[in-house]
């Protein structure tokens, strides 16, 4: 149940990116936190964030996704899910995409290097010591990249966009369907108008292949993910932003108030 619908959190937690790298849409500091429900009661707690790292003398946009069970439900099914990539400061290409992940007694750890002069993805999974090289497109990404990307892109209603996304060792086709704009309340803020989107892809690690999701983006140029929806075996699984902080000085951080009190 859980493991279904976490991925799709994962990603969409910083579902957008950047429409140009000179003029990022979002901080580089942003740290947006997240309380996951099932069935209405909290299990877990899921934390994006955003930085600048130096390797070999390269400055990088640094992004990581955090997922953990909160210990009461660790007896149940534990879940600690890592995902990080390193984006190019010009082009915002991935060029390295880590996911360590542990679900109940399910281990996952690769890592995936990109070389786009070459048009080559190395994914080489950790667990089984095997490597793989996949041949990508100029304009191939991992999932987290990907909502990077589509962080910066201005979607209408009732539109559809088609991309290309490597997930594991294969490269799937993604489409994006958005819907109508929605007011999605949040206890820190007022009412933020969200677009809501349908997505769909045919692969695991990223959208619910059992069961429907649904997610609100907010129409401000941060374009965060505000709510997200599924339906999965035994229940319904909600993710709702509890949180905004970092640089900035919109509305997201000038105009938070209260604490979060909802389930």
């Amino acid at each position: 149940m859980l493991k279904r619908f976490l991925p799709i959190l994962e990603v969409f937690l910083l579902y957008c990116a950047v429409a140009a790298a000179k003029e990022l849409p979002f901080p580089v500091d942003e740290k947006l936190t997240y309380k996951i429900t099932w069935n209405g009661i909290p299990v877990a707690g899921a934390v994006a964030t955003t930085g600048m790292v130096r390797e070999n003398g390269v400055d990088y946009i640094a992004v990581k996704v955090e997922t953990r069970t909160y210990p009461v439900f660790n007896v149940f099914y534990k879940v600690e899910d890592t995902h990080e990539c390193l984006l190019d400061l010009k082009t915002l290409l991935p060029v390295r995409f880590t996911k360590n992940m542990m679900e109940g007694s399910s281990r996952y750890s690769d890592v995936t290097t990109f070389d786009y002069t070459t048009d080559t993805a190395r994914f080489e999974n950790l667990v089984t010591g095997t490597v793989t090289n996949v041949p990508i497109g100029p304009d191939t990404r991992d999932y987290l990249s990907f909502m990077y990307f589509m962080r910066g892109q201005e979607m209408d209603p009732q539109t559809t966009t088609k991309h290309k996304v490597l997930a594991d060792d294969r490269v799937y086709e993604v489409r994006v369907h958005s819907e109508k704009i929605e007011d999605v309340e949040l206890s820190h803020y007022s009412d933020v108008p969200s677009l809501r989107i349908d997505p769909e892809a045919a692969f695991n690690g990223l959208f619910v292949r059992e069961g429907k999701a649904t997610l609100w983006v907010s129409r401000d140029l941060r374009r965060i993910l505000t709510r997200a929806k599924a339906r999965v075996p035994f229940g319904r699984i909600t993710v709702k932003l509890t949180d905004v902080s970092g640089a900035g000085d919109d509305f997201w951080i000038t105009e938070k108030k209260g604490d979060d009190d909802e389930d």
